[in-house]
């Protein structure tokens, strides 16, 4: 499916021989083909990034823009994930604005009735250094904290990928945000949760390029253990996502406080 109406089909015929991938994903919309993709179901992924939903972050700036204002008493979720080689970062925030039931089997074989959050995502932004240089985590944290301080929302949760996190982690806690560590290379869980959301219907966000155009389509099973990236792709905002996305379904399963501000 082309979306270009000044285009035609013909026009990529050189990206379609140099990287048919990448031609698939970005011009046929049809990401997550190859055999080993993890997310295979691309009319869930297409209905699930809304092209005519408003992206919050002004992309001149980087910045929140000035109407991004919290106006709901939903909790918020997120996940920072820090790349190893300190040269990126990705943040994710997402949120249950309603609950939906699903059967499932239990380890006895009992089919019972859960509930199961519809997702919403507040924000997914990168952070990229300079070249030879390192991500500034100073922004990070500035943005994170004028999310609570200046735009109002209200994080239940906050976790970071576990590298090199204790201090920033101190810094949220001092200021009364729950903060964990969740490592999404180490368990495929963050990204089944993602997944199941997304086939259910139950996770909605606006379109992000680079998140749908150059990473989901080039996320791998890996042999049944953990997702991984193709050679030369990465995968920050995915993880982000997934993990924002795996604190809120694992908080409903908890039920430790509600969703929802009483």
């Amino acid at each position: 499916m082309l979306i270009n109406p000044l285009k035609k089909k013909s026009d990529f015929d050189d990206e379609r021989k140099e990287n048919p991938e990448r031609y698939r994903a970005r011009i046929e919309c049809n990401p997550g083909v190859a055999e080993d993709a993890f997310f295979k179901n691309t009319a869930a992924l297409n209905r699930s990034f809304k092209t005519d939903l408003p992206n919050p972050i002004d992309p001149d700036t980087g910045r929140f823009k000035s109407w991004f204002m919290c106006k709901d008493d939903f909790a918020r979720f997120g996940h920072v994930d820090l790349a190893k080689n300190r040269d990126r970062a990705a943040v994710a925030f997402v949120h249950p604005y309603d609950m939906s039931r699903r059967e499932e089997k239990t380890e006895e074989g009992k089919t019972i009735v859960v509930e199961v959050p519809l997702i919403a995502v507040d924000f997914i932004t990168y952070f990229t250094a300079v070249p030879g240089g390192e991500v500034d985590f100073e922004k990070v944290r500035t943005m994170i904290l004028e999310f609570v301080d200046l735009r109002g929302f209200r994080i239940e949760l906050l976790t970071f990928d576990g590298y090199q996190s204790v201090q920033m982690r101190q810094i949220f806690e001092s200021k009364g945000i729950t903060c964990d560590e969740l490592s999404v290379d180490r368990t495929r869980n963050p990204y089944e949760a993602w997944q199941d959301a997304m086939y259910e219907g139950r996770f909605i966000s606006y379109y992000v390029k680079e998140l749908v155009e150059e990473e989901i389509p080039f996320l791998i099973d890996f042999k049944g253990r953990k997702i991984e990236h193709r050679m030369g792709r990465g995968k920050d905002g995915a993880d982000a996502v997934a993990g924002a996305v795996y604190n809120c379904v694992s908080f409903g399963y908890v039920g430790s406080l509600s969703f929802f501000a009483e």
